[in-house]
Protein backbone atom coordinates (compact mmCIF):
# COMPACT_ATOMS: atom_id res chain seq x y z
CA UNK A 1 0.00 0.00 0.00
CA UNK A 2 1.37 3.27 -0.97
CA UNK A 3 1.47 5.91 1.72
CA UNK A 4 -0.82 8.94 1.37
CA UNK A 5 0.91 12.24 0.82
CA UNK A 6 1.58 14.32 3.85
CA UNK A 7 -0.35 17.59 4.33
CA UNK A 8 1.67 20.73 4.30
CA UNK A 9 0.46 23.13 7.07
CA UNK A 10 -1.10 26.27 5.60
CA UNK A 11 0.29 29.60 6.51
CA UNK A 12 -1.56 31.27 9.36
CA UNK A 13 -4.57 33.12 7.93
CA UNK A 14 -4.50 36.84 8.18
CA UNK A 15 -7.00 38.20 10.67
CA UNK A 16 -9.26 41.08 9.73
CA UNK A 17 -9.08 44.05 11.95
CA UNK A 18 -12.48 45.45 12.81
CA UNK A 19 -13.15 49.12 12.39
CA UNK A 20 -15.72 50.11 15.07
CA UNK A 21 -14.89 53.76 14.64
CA UNK A 22 -16.23 53.93 11.08
CA UNK A 23 -18.59 56.86 10.92
CA UNK A 24 -20.55 56.06 7.83
CA UNK A 25 -22.78 53.13 7.02
CA UNK A 26 -21.67 53.38 3.42
CA UNK A 27 -18.11 52.61 4.47
CA UNK A 28 -19.39 49.63 6.46
CA UNK A 29 -21.19 48.36 3.39
CA UNK A 30 -17.97 48.54 1.33
CA UNK A 31 -16.05 46.62 4.02
CA UNK A 32 -18.82 44.02 4.10
CA UNK A 33 -18.58 43.59 0.35
CA UNK A 34 -14.78 43.14 0.58
CA UNK A 35 -15.20 40.62 3.38
CA UNK A 36 -17.77 38.69 1.34
CA UNK A 37 -15.43 38.59 -1.67
CA UNK A 38 -12.45 37.56 0.46
CA UNK A 39 -14.52 34.87 2.15
CA UNK A 40 -15.65 33.51 -1.19
CA UNK A 41 -12.04 33.39 -2.40
CA UNK A 42 -10.95 31.63 0.76
CA UNK A 43 -13.78 29.11 0.59
CA UNK A 44 -13.22 28.36 -3.10
CA UNK A 45 -9.43 28.54 -3.45
CA UNK A 46 -7.92 27.62 -0.08
CA UNK A 47 -9.11 24.01 -0.01
CA UNK A 48 -7.75 23.43 -3.52
CA UNK A 49 -4.41 25.04 -2.58
CA UNK A 50 -4.11 22.82 0.46
CA UNK A 51 -5.05 19.77 -1.57
CA UNK A 52 -2.44 20.64 -4.20
CA UNK A 53 0.25 20.95 -1.55
CA UNK A 54 -0.80 17.61 -0.11
CA UNK A 55 -0.65 15.98 -3.53
CA UNK A 56 2.86 17.36 -4.10
CA UNK A 57 4.01 15.83 -0.86
CA UNK A 58 2.34 12.61 -1.82
CA UNK A 59 4.26 12.50 -5.09
CA UNK A 60 7.48 13.17 -3.27
CA UNK A 61 6.80 10.33 -0.88
CA UNK A 62 6.28 8.00 -3.78
CA UNK A 63 9.95 8.49 -4.66
CA UNK A 64 10.80 6.35 -1.56
CA UNK A 65 11.46 2.69 -2.22
CA UNK A 66 8.40 0.49 -2.09
CA UNK A 67 10.32 -2.27 -0.48
CA UNK A 68 11.05 -0.20 2.60
CA UNK A 69 7.40 0.67 3.04
CA UNK A 70 6.38 -2.97 2.82
CA UNK A 71 8.93 -3.89 5.40
CA UNK A 72 7.67 -1.21 7.76
CA UNK A 73 4.01 -2.05 8.33
CA UNK A 74 3.74 -0.25 11.66
CA UNK A 75 5.03 2.88 9.98
CA UNK A 76 2.43 2.46 7.25
CA UNK A 77 -0.36 2.32 9.80
CA UNK A 78 0.98 5.38 11.48
CA UNK A 79 1.12 7.17 8.17
CA UNK A 80 -2.42 6.06 7.48
CA UNK A 81 -3.67 7.53 10.76
CA UNK A 82 -1.64 10.65 10.12
CA UNK A 83 -3.21 11.01 6.69
CA UNK A 84 -6.70 10.59 8.14
CA UNK A 85 -5.94 13.23 10.73
CA UNK A 86 -4.86 15.53 7.94
CA UNK A 87 -8.10 14.91 6.10
CA UNK A 88 -10.11 15.53 9.29
CA UNK A 89 -8.22 18.76 9.95
CA UNK A 90 -8.70 19.83 6.33
CA UNK A 91 -12.46 19.19 6.50
CA UNK A 92 -12.71 21.06 9.79
CA UNK A 93 -10.76 23.95 8.28
CA UNK A 94 -13.13 24.08 5.34
CA UNK A 95 -16.13 24.23 7.73
CA UNK A 96 -14.45 27.01 9.66
CA UNK A 97 -13.73 28.99 6.52
CA UNK A 98 -17.29 28.62 5.18
CA UNK A 99 -18.87 29.60 8.50
CA UNK A 100 -16.40 32.42 9.01
CA UNK A 101 -17.04 33.82 5.51
CA UNK A 102 -20.80 33.71 6.02
CA UNK A 103 -20.68 35.42 9.40
CA UNK A 104 -18.19 38.03 8.24
CA UNK A 105 -20.60 38.78 5.40
CA UNK A 106 -23.24 39.27 8.12
CA UNK A 107 -21.07 41.79 9.97
CA UNK A 108 -19.63 39.63 12.72
CA UNK A 109 -16.47 41.76 12.83
CA UNK A 110 -18.61 44.61 14.13
CA UNK A 111 -21.37 43.09 16.23
CA UNK A 112 -19.14 40.26 17.51
CA UNK A 113 -16.29 42.47 18.69
CA UNK A 114 -17.41 42.91 22.30
CA UNK A 115 -16.89 39.89 24.62
CA UNK A 116 -20.20 38.25 25.46
CA UNK A 117 -20.06 34.43 25.93
CA UNK A 118 -17.19 34.79 23.45
CA UNK A 119 -16.00 37.32 20.92
CA UNK A 120 -14.78 37.43 17.37
CA UNK A 121 -11.30 38.17 18.71
CA UNK A 122 -11.41 34.88 20.62
CA UNK A 123 -12.55 33.14 17.43
CA UNK A 124 -9.57 34.53 15.55
CA UNK A 125 -7.23 33.49 18.36
CA UNK A 126 -8.64 29.97 18.31
CA UNK A 127 -8.32 29.84 14.51
CA UNK A 128 -4.73 31.09 14.72
CA UNK A 129 -3.90 28.35 17.22
CA UNK A 130 -5.49 25.74 14.97
CA UNK A 131 -3.49 26.93 11.99
CA UNK A 132 -0.33 26.84 14.05
CA UNK A 133 -1.00 23.20 14.99
CA UNK A 134 -1.67 22.45 11.36
CA UNK A 135 1.60 24.05 10.33
CA UNK A 136 3.36 21.87 12.91
CA UNK A 137 1.53 18.82 11.55
CA UNK A 138 -0.23 18.33 14.89
CA UNK A 139 -3.39 17.42 13.05
CA UNK A 140 -5.40 16.06 15.95
CA UNK A 141 -4.82 19.22 17.96
CA UNK A 142 -5.52 21.31 14.87
CA UNK A 143 -8.83 19.50 14.34
CA UNK A 144 -9.78 19.97 17.99
CA UNK A 145 -8.96 23.64 17.82
CA UNK A 146 -10.85 24.02 14.52
CA UNK A 147 -13.81 22.31 16.19
CA UNK A 148 -13.51 24.76 19.08
CA UNK A 149 -13.41 27.60 16.57
CA UNK A 150 -16.64 26.37 14.96
CA UNK A 151 -18.29 26.19 18.38
CA UNK A 152 -17.25 29.74 19.14
CA UNK A 153 -18.54 30.94 15.77
CA UNK A 154 -21.84 29.19 16.42
CA UNK A 155 -21.96 30.73 19.91
CA UNK A 156 -21.35 34.11 18.35
CA UNK A 157 -24.13 33.56 15.82
CA UNK A 158 -26.51 32.47 18.59
CA UNK A 159 -25.65 35.51 20.68
CA UNK A 160 -26.47 37.98 17.93
CA UNK A 161 -30.08 38.72 19.10
CA UNK A 162 -28.92 39.34 22.66
CA UNK A 163 -25.99 41.45 21.41
CA UNK A 164 -28.45 43.45 19.31
CA UNK A 165 -30.66 44.10 22.34
CA UNK A 166 -27.68 45.10 24.45
CA UNK A 167 -26.43 47.44 21.74
CA UNK A 168 -29.88 49.01 21.39
CA UNK A 169 -30.05 49.56 25.14
CA UNK A 170 -26.53 51.00 25.24
CA UNK A 171 -27.36 53.31 22.32
CA UNK A 172 -30.51 54.54 24.05
CA UNK A 173 -28.58 55.20 27.25
CA UNK A 174 -25.94 57.10 25.29
CA UNK A 175 -28.67 59.25 23.72
CA UNK A 176 -30.13 59.97 27.13
CA UNK A 177 -26.67 61.07 28.25
CA UNK A 178 -26.38 63.22 25.09
CA UNK A 179 -23.42 61.15 23.90
CA UNK A 180 -23.85 61.37 20.13
CA UNK A 181 -20.71 59.40 19.18
CA UNK A 182 -21.39 56.61 21.66
CA UNK A 183 -24.98 56.31 20.47
CA UNK A 184 -23.91 56.20 16.83
CA UNK A 185 -21.34 53.50 17.60
CA UNK A 186 -23.88 51.25 19.28
CA UNK A 187 -26.58 51.83 16.64
CA UNK A 188 -24.07 50.90 13.93
CA UNK A 189 -23.38 47.65 15.79
CA UNK A 190 -27.12 46.93 15.71
CA UNK A 191 -27.32 47.73 12.00
CA UNK A 192 -24.31 45.53 11.30
CA UNK A 193 -26.28 42.66 12.83
CA UNK A 194 -29.66 43.74 11.39
CA UNK A 195 -29.43 46.23 8.55
CA UNK A 196 -33.23 46.78 8.46
CA UNK A 197 -33.70 47.34 12.19
CA UNK A 198 -36.13 50.30 12.19
CA UNK A 199 -35.40 51.21 15.81
CA UNK A 200 -31.66 51.43 15.11
CA UNK A 201 -32.19 53.35 11.86
CA UNK A 202 -34.33 55.91 13.67
CA UNK A 203 -31.92 56.01 16.60
CA UNK A 204 -28.93 56.55 14.35
CA UNK A 205 -30.71 59.47 12.71
CA UNK A 206 -31.42 60.90 16.15
CA UNK A 207 -27.78 60.46 17.17
CA UNK A 208 -26.58 62.20 14.01
CA UNK A 209 -29.02 65.07 14.62
CA UNK A 210 -28.13 65.36 18.31
CA UNK A 211 -25.42 68.07 17.96
CA UNK A 212 -27.81 70.25 15.94
CA UNK A 213 -30.61 69.54 18.40
CA UNK A 214 -28.47 70.67 21.32
CA UNK A 215 -27.42 73.80 19.42
CA UNK A 216 -31.08 74.65 18.69
CA UNK A 217 -32.00 74.23 22.35
CA UNK A 218 -29.11 76.43 23.45
CA UNK A 219 -30.27 79.18 21.06
CA UNK A 220 -33.87 78.79 22.25
CA UNK A 221 -32.82 79.18 25.88
CA UNK A 222 -30.93 82.37 25.03
CA UNK A 223 -34.08 83.78 23.40
CA UNK A 224 -36.11 82.70 26.40
CA UNK A 225 -33.71 84.40 28.82
CA UNK A 226 -33.99 87.61 26.76
CA UNK A 227 -37.77 87.53 26.93
CA UNK A 228 -38.08 86.69 23.22
CA UNK A 229 -40.64 84.00 23.88
CA UNK A 230 -41.96 83.63 20.32
CA UNK A 231 -38.44 83.13 18.97
CA UNK A 232 -37.73 80.62 21.72
CA UNK A 233 -40.94 78.74 20.95
CA UNK A 234 -40.06 78.54 17.26
CA UNK A 235 -36.58 77.22 18.07
CA UNK A 236 -38.07 74.51 20.28
CA UNK A 237 -40.52 73.61 17.51
CA UNK A 238 -37.61 73.41 15.05
CA UNK A 239 -35.80 71.16 17.51
CA UNK A 240 -38.76 68.80 17.74
CA UNK A 241 -38.94 68.67 13.96
CA UNK A 242 -35.36 67.39 14.03
CA UNK A 243 -36.03 64.89 16.81
CA UNK A 244 -39.64 64.36 17.79
CA UNK A 245 -38.62 61.97 20.57
CA UNK A 246 -36.30 64.43 22.34
CA UNK A 247 -38.35 64.87 25.50
CA UNK A 248 -36.35 67.82 26.85
CA UNK A 249 -37.40 69.86 23.80
CA UNK A 250 -41.05 69.02 24.47
CA UNK A 251 -40.69 70.04 28.11
CA UNK A 252 -39.03 73.34 27.14
CA UNK A 253 -41.75 73.99 24.55
CA UNK A 254 -44.50 73.38 27.10
CA UNK A 255 -42.84 75.75 29.55
CA UNK A 256 -42.34 78.58 27.06
CA UNK A 257 -45.87 78.16 25.71
CA UNK A 258 -47.18 78.38 29.28
CA UNK A 259 -45.15 81.59 29.72
CA UNK A 260 -46.56 83.01 26.49
CA UNK A 261 -50.09 82.10 27.57
CA UNK A 262 -49.62 83.73 30.98
CA UNK A 263 -48.17 86.86 29.39
CA UNK A 264 -51.02 87.08 26.88
CA UNK A 265 -53.57 86.48 29.64
CA UNK A 266 -52.22 89.33 31.75
CA UNK A 267 -52.20 91.62 28.71
CA UNK A 268 -55.79 90.70 27.83
CA UNK A 269 -56.97 91.39 31.37
CA UNK A 270 -55.16 94.74 31.36
CA UNK A 271 -56.80 95.65 28.05
CA UNK A 272 -60.20 94.64 29.39
CA UNK A 273 -59.87 96.79 32.52
CA UNK A 274 -58.67 99.78 30.50
CA UNK A 275 -61.56 99.47 28.04
CA UNK A 276 -64.08 99.06 30.86
CA UNK A 277 -62.84 102.25 32.53
CA UNK A 278 -63.42 104.06 29.22
CA UNK A 279 -66.87 102.40 28.94
CA UNK A 280 -65.80 100.80 25.67
CA UNK A 281 -67.88 97.71 26.27
CA UNK A 282 -67.26 96.06 22.90
CA UNK A 283 -63.49 96.19 23.37
CA UNK A 284 -63.91 95.00 26.94
CA UNK A 285 -65.82 91.92 25.78
CA UNK A 286 -63.25 91.11 23.11
CA UNK A 287 -60.40 91.34 25.62
CA UNK A 288 -62.30 89.21 28.14
CA UNK A 289 -63.03 86.59 25.48
CA UNK A 290 -59.32 86.43 24.69
CA UNK A 291 -58.47 86.03 28.38
CA UNK A 292 -61.11 83.35 28.84
CA UNK A 293 -59.83 81.38 25.86
CA UNK A 294 -56.37 81.40 27.45
CA UNK A 295 -57.61 80.49 30.94
CA UNK A 296 -61.22 79.24 30.84
CA UNK A 297 -61.48 78.71 34.60
CA UNK A 298 -59.91 81.98 35.75
CA UNK A 299 -61.96 83.56 38.55
CA UNK A 300 -60.61 87.01 37.66
CA UNK A 301 -62.23 86.75 34.22
CA UNK A 302 -65.60 85.87 35.75
CA UNK A 303 -65.37 88.73 38.23
CA UNK A 304 -64.46 91.29 35.60
CA UNK A 305 -67.19 90.02 33.27
CA UNK A 306 -69.74 90.47 36.07
CA UNK A 307 -68.41 93.97 36.67
CA UNK A 308 -68.76 94.63 32.95
CA UNK A 309 -72.37 93.47 32.99
CA UNK A 310 -73.20 95.68 35.98
CA UNK A 311 -71.49 98.71 34.49
CA UNK A 312 -73.09 98.14 31.12
CA UNK A 313 -76.48 97.78 32.80
CA UNK A 314 -76.06 101.03 34.71
CA UNK A 315 -75.05 102.84 31.53
CA UNK A 316 -78.03 101.41 29.66
CA UNK A 317 -80.40 102.40 32.45
CA UNK A 318 -78.99 105.92 32.52
CA UNK A 319 -79.35 106.20 28.77
CA UNK A 320 -82.97 105.02 28.92
CA UNK A 321 -83.71 107.45 31.74
CA UNK A 322 -82.32 110.34 29.69
CA UNK A 323 -84.34 109.22 26.68
CA UNK A 324 -87.52 109.00 28.74
CA UNK A 325 -87.00 112.49 30.20
CA UNK A 326 -86.41 113.91 26.73
CA UNK A 327 -89.63 112.31 25.50
CA UNK A 328 -91.49 113.72 28.50
CA UNK A 329 -90.14 117.19 27.80
CA UNK A 330 -91.50 116.98 24.26
CA UNK A 331 -94.73 115.42 25.64
CA UNK A 332 -94.16 112.18 23.74
CA UNK A 333 -95.58 110.15 26.56
CA UNK A 334 -95.91 106.89 24.63
CA UNK A 335 -92.21 106.96 23.75
CA UNK A 336 -91.33 107.80 27.32
CA UNK A 337 -93.39 104.85 28.52
CA UNK A 338 -91.51 102.52 26.13
CA UNK A 339 -88.19 103.73 27.50
CA UNK A 340 -89.34 103.12 31.07
CA UNK A 341 -90.55 99.62 30.15
CA UNK A 342 -87.19 98.77 28.55
CA UNK A 343 -85.47 99.93 31.72
CA UNK A 344 -87.69 97.70 33.82
CA UNK A 345 -86.82 94.72 31.62
CA UNK A 346 -83.18 95.30 32.50
CA UNK A 347 -83.94 95.74 36.20
CA UNK A 348 -87.52 95.38 37.44
CA UNK A 349 -86.66 97.22 40.66
CA UNK A 350 -85.33 100.38 39.01
CA UNK A 351 -86.95 103.24 40.95
CA UNK A 352 -86.92 105.96 38.29
CA UNK A 353 -88.46 103.54 35.76
CA UNK A 354 -91.22 102.49 38.17
CA UNK A 355 -92.12 106.10 38.97
CA UNK A 356 -91.76 107.25 35.38
CA UNK A 357 -93.91 104.45 34.05
CA UNK A 358 -96.72 105.29 36.49
CA UNK A 359 -96.53 108.99 35.66
CA UNK A 360 -96.45 108.38 31.90
CA UNK A 361 -99.39 105.97 32.00
CA UNK A 362 -101.56 108.48 33.91
CA UNK A 363 -100.65 111.37 31.64
CA UNK A 364 -101.32 109.25 28.55
CA UNK A 365 -104.74 108.25 29.85
CA UNK A 366 -105.73 111.77 30.97
CA UNK A 367 -104.48 113.28 27.74
CA UNK A 368 -106.40 110.67 25.75
CA UNK A 369 -109.67 111.49 27.48
CA UNK A 370 -109.06 115.24 27.20
CA UNK A 371 -108.47 114.81 23.49
CA UNK A 372 -111.60 112.68 23.20
CA UNK A 373 -113.83 115.35 24.75
CA UNK A 374 -112.24 118.05 22.66
CA UNK A 375 -112.96 115.96 19.55
CA UNK A 376 -116.51 115.06 20.66
CA UNK A 377 -117.87 118.05 22.58
CA UNK A 378 -121.51 116.96 22.08
CA UNK A 379 -120.87 114.18 24.57
CA UNK A 380 -120.92 116.92 27.20
CA UNK A 381 -124.70 117.20 26.77
CA UNK A 382 -124.91 114.05 28.85
CA UNK A 383 -124.77 114.76 32.56
CA UNK A 384 -122.73 111.61 33.00
CA UNK A 385 -120.16 112.77 30.47
CA UNK A 386 -120.23 116.26 31.92
CA UNK A 387 -119.38 114.92 35.34
CA UNK A 388 -116.64 112.68 33.94
CA UNK A 389 -115.22 115.54 31.90
CA UNK A 390 -115.05 117.68 35.02
CA UNK A 391 -113.09 114.88 36.78
CA UNK A 392 -110.69 114.62 33.85
CA UNK A 393 -110.28 118.36 33.80
CA UNK A 394 -109.44 118.47 37.51
CA UNK A 395 -106.92 115.62 37.06
CA UNK A 396 -105.34 117.40 34.13
CA UNK A 397 -105.06 120.65 36.06
CA UNK A 398 -103.28 118.77 38.85
CA UNK A 399 -100.57 117.61 36.40
CA UNK A 400 -98.46 120.74 36.71
CA UNK A 401 -95.40 118.94 35.12
CA UNK A 402 -97.30 117.84 32.06
CA UNK A 403 -95.98 120.33 29.52
CA UNK A 404 -97.38 123.29 27.56
CA UNK A 405 -99.34 121.25 25.01
CA UNK A 406 -101.06 119.28 27.70
CA UNK A 407 -101.90 122.43 29.67
CA UNK A 408 -103.26 124.09 26.54
CA UNK A 409 -105.60 121.15 25.89
CA UNK A 410 -106.62 121.22 29.53
CA UNK A 411 -107.56 124.89 29.21
CA UNK A 412 -109.55 124.12 26.07
CA UNK A 413 -111.44 121.42 27.92
CA UNK A 414 -112.17 123.87 30.74
CA UNK A 415 -113.53 126.41 28.26
CA UNK A 416 -115.61 123.72 26.61
CA UNK A 417 -117.05 122.74 29.98
CA UNK A 418 -118.04 126.34 30.62
CA UNK A 419 -119.68 126.67 27.21
CA UNK A 420 -121.60 123.41 27.51
CA UNK A 421 -122.55 124.23 31.03
CA UNK A 422 -124.41 127.51 30.14
CA UNK A 423 -128.14 127.44 29.25
CA UNK A 424 -129.46 128.67 25.91
CA UNK A 425 -133.09 129.82 25.68
CA UNK A 426 -134.86 127.78 22.99
CA UNK A 427 -138.35 128.92 21.91
CA UNK A 428 -140.42 126.08 20.45
CA UNK A 429 -143.38 127.06 18.27
CA UNK A 430 -146.23 124.70 17.18
CA UNK A 431 -149.90 124.72 16.00
CA UNK A 432 -151.38 123.56 19.29
CA UNK A 433 -152.57 120.43 17.54
CA UNK A 434 -149.27 118.60 17.21
CA UNK A 435 -148.01 116.54 20.11
CA UNK A 436 -144.34 117.47 20.65
CA UNK A 437 -141.58 115.49 22.34
CA UNK A 438 -137.87 116.48 22.68
CA UNK A 439 -135.49 113.61 23.26
CA UNK A 440 -133.32 113.90 26.39
CA UNK A 441 -135.74 116.65 27.56
CA UNK A 442 -139.20 115.12 27.74
CA UNK A 443 -142.79 115.16 26.51
CA UNK A 444 -144.03 118.71 25.96
CA UNK A 445 -147.59 118.08 24.59
CA UNK A 446 -149.69 120.62 22.55
CA UNK A 447 -148.78 124.27 22.55
CA UNK A 448 -148.32 127.30 20.41
CA UNK A 449 -145.12 128.32 22.13
CA UNK A 450 -142.95 126.66 24.71
CA UNK A 451 -139.59 127.94 25.99
CA UNK A 452 -136.80 125.60 27.07
CA UNK A 453 -133.44 126.26 28.72
CA UNK A 454 -131.01 123.88 27.01
CA UNK A 455 -127.28 123.38 27.18
CA UNK A 456 -125.41 123.55 23.87
CA UNK A 457 -125.44 120.31 21.90
CA UNK A 458 -127.47 118.21 19.51
CA UNK A 459 -131.10 117.45 20.13
CA UNK A 460 -134.08 115.83 18.36
CA UNK A 461 -137.75 116.91 18.38
CA UNK A 462 -140.65 114.65 17.31
CA UNK A 463 -144.15 115.83 16.34
CA UNK A 464 -147.20 113.58 15.94
CA UNK A 465 -150.86 114.34 14.88
CA UNK A 466 -153.68 112.07 14.03
CA UNK A 467 -154.23 111.96 10.26
CA UNK A 468 -150.94 113.60 9.54
CA UNK A 469 -147.47 112.33 8.79
CA UNK A 470 -145.05 112.45 11.79
CA UNK A 471 -142.34 115.01 11.69
CA UNK A 472 -138.79 114.58 13.15
CA UNK A 473 -136.41 117.51 13.49
CA UNK A 474 -132.78 117.27 14.59
CA UNK A 475 -131.35 120.52 15.80
CA UNK A 476 -128.21 121.84 17.42
CA UNK A 477 -128.04 124.30 20.23
CA UNK A 478 -124.90 126.28 19.44
CA UNK A 479 -122.57 127.50 22.13
CA UNK A 480 -122.29 130.89 20.44
CA UNK A 481 -125.90 132.08 21.01
CA UNK A 482 -127.96 132.93 24.00
CA UNK A 483 -131.37 132.04 22.47
CA UNK A 484 -132.92 130.42 19.41
CA UNK A 485 -136.33 129.52 17.91
CA UNK A 486 -137.54 126.16 16.52
CA UNK A 487 -140.91 125.34 14.82
CA UNK A 488 -142.37 121.85 15.20
CA UNK A 489 -145.82 120.77 13.73
CA UNK A 490 -147.34 118.23 11.41
CA UNK A 491 -148.70 119.70 8.18
CA UNK A 492 -148.77 116.79 5.64
CA UNK A 493 -152.03 114.87 5.65
CA UNK A 494 -152.00 111.17 5.15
Amino acid sequence: MSAKPELQPPSQPRTFASDPNASRLKFLAVIGFIILAAGAVVVVLLPSIIAKRLNNRHLASQASPIESQLNEEPAADANKNQAQSKIDAQEMLQQVLRLQARLENEGIKIWGEEPFVTSYGEVLTSLSDANAYLDKQLFDKAADRYRETIEKLEQLAASRPERTNRAIQAAHEALEQLDSEGAKRHYKIVLAADALNSEALAGLQRAENLPQVLEQIAQAQIHEANGELELARQKYIDTISLDKDFQAAHAHLRRVEASIKERDFRQAMSDAISALNKKEFGQTKLALDTAQNLRPDAASVRDLRLQLENTEQLVQLQRLRNQALQHEQTEQWEKALKAYNRALKIDASTGFALRGKLRAEKLIEVNRQVQNYLANPDDLQSPKHMDRAREIYEMAVAKNDSGPKFRDNTEKLGELLELYNKLVSVLLQSDDMTDVRVYRVGHLGHFLEHRLELRPGRYKALGTRSGYRDVSISFTVPVTVDEMTLTVYCKEKI
